[in-house]
């Protein structure tokens, strides 16, 4: 596992010619970086997926928000937005869903 040393949003995009199916944020769980999920990235994003991973709310809460708010704003609004999380990335997910 690679923990959480540098806070950056990574993208893996999806490769010219199919339409974009959607854009997914993922919010890493405790102690992860978004570089944790290359694999996951990369293999998403072959099919056609954008997909953002984000500071990871258990080591900035505050930057891991709006990180998240940013990319959602920027994505295209004609295809769905999904946010998934890991574990405490997770927890977060739900507490802004409820929190509206």
């Amino acid at each position: 596992m690679t923990l959480a040393h540098e806070a950056t949003v990574t993208t893996w995009r999806e490769p010219a010619g199919p339409a974009l199916r959607a854009t997914l944020v993922v919010l890493p769980g405790r102690g992860e970086s978004p570089q944790v999920y290359d694999r996951f990235g990369r293999r998403l994003a072959t099919d056609a997926y954008r997909v953002h991973a984000v500071t990871a709310p258990s080591e900035d809460p505050d930057r891991a928000r709006d990180e998240l708010l940013a990319v959602l704003a920027a994505a295209d609004a004609a295809v769905p937005r999904v946010v998934v999380g890991s574990d405490a990335g997770a927890a977060f997910a739900a507490h802004l869903g409820a929190a509206g």
